[in-house]
């Protein structure tokens, strides 16, 4: 009786923080379905025919991101747990393998001023999307496995990863650099690089510290939230201002 006793208690407490932080998912979402609308109001009225498949890739993004929230919000996927017992919505791992992947393609396609292609190097963008599909299943078996030592050896070949992704992005924009137009471009590219570096850090510091427990579970879901929100719109807002195929445009 005492074991079932605990066993509900549990359950309603971790009803509770889930509760709490589904005020902030619900933000997300609203934020989101926001974005969507200016990533088709981009697609509609963009004069530049090289931006509008752009602005497709970042509906993408808010779409897959919008209906994840919403999924959640609504609690259309069961909730997991990992192997010290704690929740797990590993559903934010697979928006993260659907999105970031056309986030390394949008950086990719930026600097392609007065070209007749989108991508200059597909090598080394489907290398950059490997490498960050890797980064991302060490870290979802991290979250599965906990506190363990496998689970940190994982989490440090995922942060591994990600200092590769990074090398490779920077490949990826000093290509664009080179083939930019004009200095405004310049500057709006290094300004995104950048803006991505300092975002997607972020993650795992936010993930290192709640398996720390320095943070607790709804502290974790509200921080992650906002810097998903934040990594993510920066890119319908670039597109929308950044000056990105200015000469493709008076072309």
């Amino acid at each position: 009786a005492y074991c079932r006793q605990q066993a509900a208690y549990g359950a309603r407490n971790e009803q509770v923080i889930m509760d709490k932080a589904k005020f902030v998912k619900v933000l997300a979402a609203f934020i989101f379905g926001i974005c969507v609308v200016m990533d088709l109001a981009g697609m509609i009225f963009q004069v530049s025919a090289k931006k509008r498949p752009l602005n497709s890739f970042a509906l993408f993004i808010n779409l897959v991101s919008f209906m994840i929230y919403v999924s959640t919000i609504l609690d259309y996927f069961p909730l997991m747990y990992d192997f010290d017992g704690n929740p797990v919505q590993i559903q934010f791992y697979v928006q993260w393998m659907n999105t970031t992947p056309i986030m390394i393609l949008i950086l990719a396609c930026l600097g392609t001023s007065m070209q007749d292609v989108l991508v200059q190097d597909w090598g080394v963008v489907v290398n950059a999307i490997l490498w960050d599909e890797t980064m991302l299943v060490l870290g979802l078996v991290q979250t599965m496995l906990g506190s363990s030592i496998i689970g940190w050896v994982c989490c440090a070949c995922s942060g591994c990863c990600m200092v590769v992704v990074f090398r490779r992005i920077h490949q990826i924009s000093n290509a664009s650099v080179n083939n930019a137009a004009t200095t405004y471009e310049i500057a709006s590219l290094r300004g995104i690089e950048w803006f991505t570096y300092m975002l997607w850090s972020l993650f795992p510091c936010v993930h290192v510290l709640y398996f720390l427990r320095r943070i607790d579970l709804v502290q974790y879901e509200i921080m992650r939230t906002f810097v998903d929100v934040v990594a993510k719109a920066v890119y319908t807002v670039a597109l929308l201002t950044g000056n990105f195929c200015i000469l493709d445009t008076v072309a």
